[in-house]
């Protein structure tokens, strides 16, 4: 029933309609996934918007660094968005959410126990979403970090995934390797980020080399039909955030998206927000 709702809603133009209908968002940074307008509303200090293109990956990183982090990445700040976050999903009638945890806010809490515990607060506070949390790691790292926040979280046992993300770049897959590993170990799905910024081909390395169960994005496997017929064959699942390609300068225009080519080749493709928080688009 909500398929033929979501379709009569898509062709009547209903977004009212569209937001009551149950829905998934699988490709979520839990810090940024709610409007800007509710971080402006708790803080003294002035936030201009993004710019509305960011054509490198250097400028979105830099309006994150400049305006976001130091109001994100704090102990109240933190608990706050993923509280912003949970809300706005169920406001979009999300009633499965996977949210990316990121790691650089464990140096906020005394232990993994104290982060796991506040976050699960926070989660039993909204028992109509299903929330699936996610362990997020930067690939610009270094081997004290991943030892010091990520291993601890991963050894907990309490996080459904783990998800690489940032500048594709920096950070090749064999680096993280051990970490997957560990991760599976764990009974975790095994996501990366891939295909943003690089080629089909590395989406296809990052899939093999850690052993992914997901990869989030990874649209520039549509440039190639075998390493579309590949990711089929092997039932991997793409989490692409439209938006995001978009105002990232990943795609020019949204009728020039990839998402149909991907779908045709027998690929199964989400549909996602991302960092609602920079990109002002709900799923």
């Amino acid at each position: 029933m909500n398929s033929a709702e979501f379709i009569q809603a898509i062709e009547a133009r209903d977004l009212t309609q569209l937001r009551k209908i149950p829905k998934t968002d699988f490709h979520s940074h839990g810090s940024l996934g709610f409007p800007l307008d509710r971080l402006r509303a708790r803080t003294p200090y002035a936030i201009p918007d993004p710019p509305y293109i960011m054509p490198t990956f250097a400028e979105f990183a830099e309006y994150l660094k400049t305006y976001l982090q130091q109001l994100l990445y704090t102990h109240d700040g933190f608990i706050a968005s993923i509280h912003d976050t949970l809300d706005a999903a169920r406001t979009d009638a999300v009633t499965e959410l996977e949210i990316s945890i990121d790691c650089q806010v464990f140096p906020e809490f005394r232990s993994a126990e104290e982060l796991i515990k506040s976050i699960r607060q926070v989660i039993d506070a909204y028992p109509d979403v299903l929330v699936r949390p996610e362990i997020g790691i930067n690939r610009e790292w270094d081997a004290m970090k991943m030892e010091d926040w990520v291993v601890p979280l991963i050894d907990s046992g309490y996080f459904a995934a783990v998800d690489l993300y940032g500048n594709e770049l920096f950070g090749e897959p064999e680096e993280f390797v051990r970490y997957f590993a560990f991760a599976r170990s764990k009974n975790m799905r095994c996501k990366a980020h891939a295909g943003e910024y690089r080629d089909a081909e590395f989406v296809r390395r990052s899939v093999e080399v850690l052993e992914l169960d997901e990869v989030q994005h990874g649209i520039s496997a549509a440039h190639s039909h075998e390493v579309m017929r590949w990711l089929a064959n092997n039932h991997v699942r793409l989490n692409v955030c439209p938006t995001s390609n978009l105002r990232l300068a990943r795609v020019s225009e949204m009728s020039a998206h990839p998402v149909r080519a991907l779908l045709d080749a027998g690929i199964q493709v989400t549909i996602n927000s991302d960092d609602l928080l920079v990109f002002d688009q709900t799923v």
